[in-house]
């Protein structure tokens, strides 16, 4: 499944949302070294429960704004995760 992210760094704790039709990742780490990218995989594979190496940022390694390629999710479990 792929799914644009719009991410955000530095913030006081993890944690993904739906904002009106936009997927939002809240990531304690920085922009800096590719931490708030390791993070972001983190947090996807156990929010989601799939393994890390399902997972690719396909398009904004360097942007807030990402597009990423979880395999092994469906829209259901994604839709059902998010509303809980």
């Amino acid at each position: 499944m792929i799914v644009s992210i719009k991410v955000k760094p530095g913030k006081p704790k993890d944690g993904v949302e739906l904002q009106e039709k936009e997927l939002v990742v809240h990531l304690r780490a920085r922009a800096k070294n590719n931490e708030a990218n390791k993070a972001l995989i983190e947090l996807l594979a156990r929010t989601f429960d799939i393994s890390r190496s399902s997972i690719a940022i396909k398009r904004g390694l360097k942007s807030p704004l990402k597009t990423v390629d979880m395999k092994g999710l469906n829209y259901k479990l994604f839709l059902k995760v998010l509303k809980n």
